[in-house]
């Protein structure tokens, strides 16, 4: 019984139950989009140049004595 609920769930969830009417509900968030503030400013960082950026973010959030 248990294996005929998760190829169930499976088969729901890979859309393969598509043609019968069963499938889950598309998920989208478009006001998200929306309300990005410049996205094309992010940038990603490999290890490397996030080493040589930790120093410097590091000593620009210290307190000032």
């Amino acid at each position: 019984m248990l294996m005929l609920i998760n190829g169930t769930y499976l088969a729901w969830s890979q859309d393969l139950l598509l043609g019968l009417g069963w499938a889950p509900a598309a998920q989208t968030e478009p006001q998200r989009l929306v309300q990005q503030i410049k996205p094309e400013a992010l940038r990603l960082l490999s290890p490397q140049e996030l080493a040589q950026a930790e120093p410097s973010s590091q000593a620009a959030s210290k307190p000032n004595e």
